[in-house]
């Protein structure tokens, strides 16, 4: 891509919908590329589903950018008890050391750290360490034991395949309930307002009242009531894009 704007996003998302297919679902990050009105216009065109991931969400990078927070922060504090430096760019060993050791329970898995993930074990604390400096071989030369380093490949992919599990075992709430929708059904077009506070909740209708003339998943083939006969007046729109009218 040239830039980072919407249209070159957009464009790019298309060609390579021209080549390999359309896609029915889209899970994008909240950047604004993904939240502009001509995103949002052309994925409604191909009738591709934009599903928008939260900032921590593990189909984005939200937990990258929030691990690097953590280690500006976790160096900060560090920095402040140590000599009162402003400095903490030489303490981000340490920082990364203690994240490594922290808890994946934002994944649900308390259990297991990142270093456990990286390296199929337990990370050894500096008292471990000490202990077993004495305990270690003098000869600088370290004898590899093969079934030793394969049953430390199977533990690591072990830990591996059930961090894999857990991405996909996550219950996903949904916003708002879908509404059931049956071809026949009268609806209207709603269009959400790019308008602040309670004005921008609210939206507009469409002047027209349409009819729904097929279901596919999530996207519906509608028609004006008084131009059913005519396939040239039909359009498709998102299933949350309309709502029913009971007149």
């Amino acid at each position: 891509m040239p830039d980072q704007t919407s249209r070159s996003v957009t464009f790019t998302i298309l060609g390579i919908m021209m080549e390999y297919g359309l896609i029915a679902k889209l899970r994008c990050d909240q950047g604004p590329a993904f939240r502009a009105a001509f995103f949002k216009k052309e994925m409604r065109k191909v009738g591709t589903v934009v599903v928008y991931s939260s900032r921590f969400s593990p189909w984005a990078n939200g937990l990258a950018e929030k691990s690097v927070g953590g280690i500006k922060k976790v160096s900060r504090l560090v920095a402040r008890s140590c000599e009162g430096s402003k400095s903490w760019e030489r303490f981000i060993g340490l920082a990364i050391r203690r994240l490594n050791s922290r808890p994946l329970t934002v994944l649900g898995l308390p259990s297991l750290t990142p270093f456990d993930i990286m390296f199929g074990r337990r990370a050894l604390e500096e008292e471990e360490m000490s202990l077993l400096s004495s305990k270690r071989l003098e000869s600088d030369e370290e004898t590899v034991n093969q079934e030793g380093a394969e049953q430390l490949d199977k533990a690591r992919e072990a830990v591996r395949e059930q961090v894999r599990h857990s991405l996909f075992d996550r219950d996903v709430t949904v916003r708002r309930r879908l509404p059931k929708l049956k071809p026949g059904d009268r609806v209207l077009i709603f269009r959400p307002s790019m308008k602040p506070g309670r004005a921008g909740a609210a939206g507009s209708y469409s002047d027209k009242v349409y009819v729904v003339m097929r279901v596919l998943d999530y996207v519906l083939y509608l028609r004006p009531e008084d131009c059913q006969s005519d396939p040239q007046t039909e359009v498709r729109e998102h299933i949350r894009n309309v709502r029913l009218y009971y007149r």
